[in-house]
């Protein structure tokens, strides 16, 4: 069955499509791929846009592995897919924005003061990787807002139609 044309990610939907039709996909430890890595972050922003855009759409193609009867595939797409990328990224910024609307109670103060921290730490991590420095205690936290950042722009892209199927090859070193 052939894939639409304009499919975005279409290893990830032939993949899911033959678990529609009751086939397996399986993990094989003995295959081997190798993929060089983006050469930048700006680089690395591009290619997770694109593939965040790429889920969104197989996750409207593919919206019955959302059913329970997909047992633990289900399970998988839904945390892998449908709430990494398309429910996590619009909370993170209501939350803060609850926060701060209730910073008044010693509680809430307390979880906007962890997330001012968080996203300080990210700061810091985006400001030593540009010098080529990954410090773990602020390279993780820059990851996880670089990741839900692309997610956001990845939704907007797929959302107003402006994700291209095509891609720019990554020139590498």
């Amino acid at each position: 069955e052939p894939l639409p044309p304009d499919a975005v990610i279409e290893d990830f939907v032939l993949s899911m499509r033959y678990v529609l039709q009751g086939m397996r996909v399986v993990y094989e430890p003995a295959a081997v791929s190798w993929e060089d890595a983006s050469p930048s972050f700006g680089e690395e922003f591009k290619r997770k846009v694109r593939i965040i855009a790429g889920g969104w759409q197989s996750v409207i193609w593919l919206r019955q592995l959302l059913s329970p009867r997909f047992g633990l595939v289900a399970f998988q797409y839904v945390s892998h897919r449908v709430l990494r990328w398309m429910v996590v990224p619009f909370l993170l910024p209501l939350a803060f924005i609850a926060n701060v609307m209730l910073a008044q109670d010693p509680v809430y103060s307390l979880l906007l003061a962890v997330q001012v921290a968080l996203y300080a730490a990210a700061a810091i991590g985006h400001h030593l990787q540009q010098r080529g420095i990954r410090w773990k205690p602020f390279y993780i936290p820059f990851y996880f807002v670089f990741l839900n950042v692309a997610a956001l722009l990845g939704a907007y892209r797929y959302l107003t139609g402006r994700q291209p199927v095509t891609w720019e090859k990554v020139q590498r070193a």
